[in-house]
């Protein structure tokens, strides 16, 4: 989205109710009924799903300048989804009639919004094809390479991932279990591809994470 377009959703979501939240808190339950609409300006907030055996499934993490639950203002219907802080997060709250009289108003950027939501629906729809494809080593390394290019930052170097992701969270992620998420992750360490900085994942080198994503992929297929 574009600075101008950033800016007059800015101005908007900031008339309405600010919130906080700490790590961990959740901001939405499955089942609850939307508020309003939230708009980060600070923080990262994971989307989620939790099965009936418990297990959870991470959809999505939005970013700063991202809003949510926009699925649920378009259709309607119930939430299905949990939303939880990943780390600190300010939000605002704005009411879903007062967000659908400002999109009314300014089409231009409700275009934007809409191809936005269609490009992260046509990359989950990759990301869950590949996740019943794809082996658990694969998954991992896929996870990285989208770390890297969308959570880091470099230094020395390296691409430091912005905020530490549990052997947990990695498995809830990709799919699969924790204790094959930290048997991979602990593969990938003792080849000197990765490492870990006060808890954070360091990418020691993006294109060798990259090669051995195309690598494993390859193997899967020969297999």
């Amino acid at each position: 989205m574009d600075k101008n377009a950033v800016r007059k959703i800015d101005i908007f979501f900031t008339k309405f109710t600010p919130l906080h939240f700490e790590k961990n808190d959740v901001i939405l339950q499955a089942g609850e009924t939307p508020e309003g609409i939230y708009y980060i300006t600070k923080g990262l907030v994971k989307q989620y799903l939790i099965s009936k055996k418990g297990e959870t499934f991470i959809l999505h993490v939005f970013r700063a300048e991202s809003f949510f639950h926009m699925t649920w203002f378009v259709n309607g219907g119930i939430n299905t989804s949990y939303f939880e802080a990943m780390a600190p997060v300010d939000v605002y709250r704005a009411p879903m009639e007062k967000v659908e009289t400002f999109f009314t108003a300014h089409p231009e950027l409700y275009r934007h919004f809409a191809n936005r939501l269609l490009r992260g629906v046509d990359g989950m729809i990759s990301r869950l094809g590949f996740l019943m494809l794809e082996p658990a080593y694969v998954k991992i390394i896929s996870f990285l390479v989208y770390l890297a290019q969308k959570y880091s930052s470099k230094e020395d170097g390296k691409l430091v991932t912005q905020l530490p992701f549990s052997h947990k969270e990695i498995a809830s992620w990709v799919g699969t279990t924790r204790e094959t998420a930290s048997i991979q992750m602990e593969r990938l360490k003792k080849m000197g591809i990765i490492s870990y900085r006060r808890r954070l994942i360091v990418i020691h080198n993006l294109k060798h994470l990259q090669d051995e994503l195309l690598s494993g992929s390859e193997q899967a297929r020969m297999s």
